[in-house]
């Protein structure tokens, strides 16, 4: 892409990676970008009163589609307001990306200027710092990978005067589902369990408890399989309960 500001850039770019939804309170630090989001083809845009409700929209756009929800507030005291809807996100493993707006890199004095990292990092955020005109479409595709695979909310966080920049002939835009990789889900595998299991490798005792460890290690499984976990948890509590009363025993003898 050539010869457009980096605000319609980086609109585009999150068009690229999937967004059709975005939930915005406009101020001076993202007007651009949400405008340029607005005037895409077939992008749905929702203006709010409050920036903790383009927060919670977004949460709530996830949790009905499935897919990253995208809000957008402006600098200084815009991203102040959503530090708790970012500490829900971040405790329900919410992934959630925020366009945010930062004071101007080349402005002496600022009346919004904060540092806003720390804010983000104290509601566990994941923040980036989008200060390289070379290197935006990078920072794109690392928000929507931490928020997609490591389901945490992100703020984006972009200078004013750096958005109106041109952007460098850097490429076209490349979605991070196509340039990162995606690790593998953590042993034991779902598809371990039942190999082991036939191999004899693992007795038959245990094959319910690792069963019962795999479907609360993926909540997407566990939530598939929820009306077994229940029976599938009986042989781990059992097991649960007797280690305990065996180590109560001991603690009782040592006492004596």
């Amino acid at each position: 892409m050539k010869n457009i500001p980096i605000y319609a850039a980086l609109a585009q770019a999150f068009a690229a990676e999937g967004v059709d939804t975005h939930f915005t309170l406009m101020g001076d630090g993202n007007m651009h970008w949400a405008a340029a989001m607005k005037s895409l083809d077939g992008m749905s845009t929702f203006a709010v009163r409050h920036e903790h409700c383009a927060c919670a929209m977004a949460i709530g756009y996830h949790s009905a589609t499935g897919k990253v929800g995208v809000a957008s507030v402006t600098c200084g005291p815009g991203l102040t307001q959503i530090t708790t809807a970012l500490a829900v996100a971040a405790r329900g493993r919410i992934p959630l990306v925020v366009f945010a707006g930062e004071a101007p890199i080349n402005a002496k004095w600022y009346n919004q200027a904060i540092e806003q990292p720390p804010f983000a990092a104290a509601a566990g955020a994941h923040y980036i710092s989008a200060h390289s005109p070379a290197r935006m479409y990078q920072y794109v595709r690392e928000a929507f990978y931490v928020a997609r695979h490591k389901r945490r909310p992100v703020v984006l966080g972009v200078p004013y005067d750096l958005q109106k920049q041109p952007l460098p002939d850097i490429g076209d835009y490349q979605p991070a589902a196509e340039v990162l990789p995606v690790g593998e889900a953590l042993p034991p595998h779902p598809r371990q369990v039942d190999r082991w299991s036939l191999d004899g490798h693992v007795p038959a005792k245990f094959h319910k408890r690792l069963q019962v460890g795999v479907l609360f290690q993926d909540p997407e499984l566990f939530l598939r399989n929820r009306s077994s976990v229940g029976r599938l948890s009986e042989p781990v509590g059992d097991y649960c309960a007797s280690r305990s009363s065996g180590r109560a025993s001991r603690r009782a003898a040592l006492r004596r």
